[in-house]
């Protein structure tokens, strides 16, 4: 396994709203690894190749697509997994998911087909797809003319993976870790969950989301 035995998950803007007992899934089910938070003491003094962009994002109250560009940055230098702060580890992770240079999950094959999800992805430090990724946000003039998620997120990194035909890439099926869509369309089979997602952003529950019991 290549992959770093890292998590790695940000949160970065109010700190006393930040989701631990989410965040300690992950340390809970996964002994063997280690889970890095990066906040706003990380935030500033780590030199981002695109801070001008994470810096536009947290000034248009975008924490999102700040932590989309800053995950890439932190794959790219690290290696690891990155995951959402608001998922939640229901079982142990096992080597066999990280298979390629890169592992990514599907949205959902339902709901959004062929929708790369960049809420889970693992990558070898230095690999070719995070250089790209963080490459093309630097060609960018803004990142604040559409959504985060067309811009630095799942739409972006699906073009990306399409343009380059990146083939050292596994996709895993949703259900590993979006068992239940922020549309309702659930799995009901009788596959590997590993963990879920709150969907915060999108359900606008963010400031909420530490004081959800599990």
């Amino acid at each position: 396994m290549r992959i770093p035995k890292t998590i790695h998950i940000v949160w970065i803007g109010d700190e006393t709203k930040t989701p631990h007992q989410m965040i300690d899934t992950w340390k809970q089910q996964n002994p063997s690894w280690k889970v890095v938070v990066w906040g706003n003491a990380e935030l500033q003094k780590t030199a981002w190749i695109n801070q001008r962009h994470i810096d536009a994002m947290i000034s248009a109250g975008r924490m999102c697509g700040a932590a989309d560009i800053m995950r890439y940055e932190i794959l790219f230098h690290h290696g690891g997994f990155a995951v959402d702060a608001d998922s939640v580890c229901i079982r142990p992770l096992e080597e066999w998911l990280f298979d390629s240079q890169v592992c990514a999950s599907m949205e959902s094959e339902i709901a959004r087909p062929g929708l790369i999800a960049n809420c889970y992805v693992a990558s070898e430090p230095r690999s070719a797809l995070m250089a790209e990724l963080i490459l093309g946000l630097t060609k960018k003039e803004s990142v604040l003319d559409d959504l985060p998620w067309i811009v630095t997120g799942p739409k972006y990194l699906t073009e990306t993976v399409h343009r380059l035909k990146y083939a050292n890439l596994t996709c895993w099926p949703s259900h590993y870790f979006l068992p239940t869509h922020f549309t309702g369309q659930n799995y009901l089979g009788r596959g590997h969950r590993f963990a879920y997602q709150m969907w915060g952003t999108t359900r606008n529950i963010n400031d909420k989301l530490a004081d959800i019991a599990l």
